[in-house]
């Protein structure tokens, strides 16, 4: 009976560690990465800003989660870093987006693309 404690008590362990490493992860449900960011926005009551003026089609959640290592990113920023890098590699020939994130205030993570004016400039 202690041995299945002990097995019981470290499955839930590792299943809590998988749960809030996997935070940053796309779903079937997700279509859009626009959608999938704005999604892990909201987790924490905040916005995504979408400047960019493409958004990048999710046609394989769980493909999309293993290329990039979504479930080890460490933050909004780094999460979409990844998936912004991984599309470019995917499509080179694409435009290139890049996130500007904030750890406070209403908005996350403004998204642009390359071209567009740099963190923090007002787009024309």
């Amino acid at each position: 009976m202690k041995r299945l404690i002990v097995l019981l008590s470290i499955f839930a362990a590792s299943w809590a560690g998988a749960s809030e490493t996997a935070r940053y992860v796309a779903t079937p449900t997700d279509t859009t990465v626009s959608e999938l960011v704005s999604r892990w926005a909201a987790l924490d009551g905040r916005d995504v800003k979408w400047e960019a003026m493409v958004d990048l089609p999710i046609p394989d959640a769980t493909r999309l989660n293993a290329k990039a290592s979504l479930s080890s990113a460490s933050n909004l920023g780094d999460a979409f870093g990844r998936i912004a890098k991984t599309a470019h590699q995917a499509k080179p020939d694409a435009p290139v987006l890049f996130g500007c994130a904030y750890k406070t205030g209403r908005v996350a993570l403004v998204v642009r693309q390359v071209g567009q004016p740099a963190c923090g400039a007002p787009l024309r």
